[in-house]
């Protein structure tokens, strides 16, 4: 588990997910290959990441997206701030598991 991950993460976040988690089985702060994932459904492959801004245009993020989507993950991006509003991001992630 990340020592890192910050407070929205860790608790608007998870609130999010965690709302979601009936539907598709979300599991927190997994280790997937060399990563590890903020939120995961290995039975919809979707990942759900929620970031701060210092991961914006990050080099190690687009090579980490690109490793998880050659492993047939789909990724769902949030921004902390994003977070703030729990329930636009639970509709945002139901529309998009809705999707996939």
């Amino acid at each position: 588990m990340r020592r890192d991950a910050t407070m929205p993460s860790i608790s608007r976040g998870s609130c999010c997910v965690t709302v979601a988690c009936p539907v598709s089985n979300f599991r927190r702060q997994v280790p997937i290959g060399p990563y590890i994932a903020d939120f995961v459904s290995f039975s919809r492959r979707v990942i759900v990441e929620v970031d701060g801004g210092q991961h914006a245009e990050s080099k190690g993020d687009l090579r980490r997206d690109q490793w998880f989507s050659n492993e047939d993950f789909k990724i769902i991006r949030y921004w902390n701030h994003d977070v703030c509003n729990p329930e636009g991001v639970l509709t945002d992630l139901l529309t998009h598991l809705n999707q996939s």
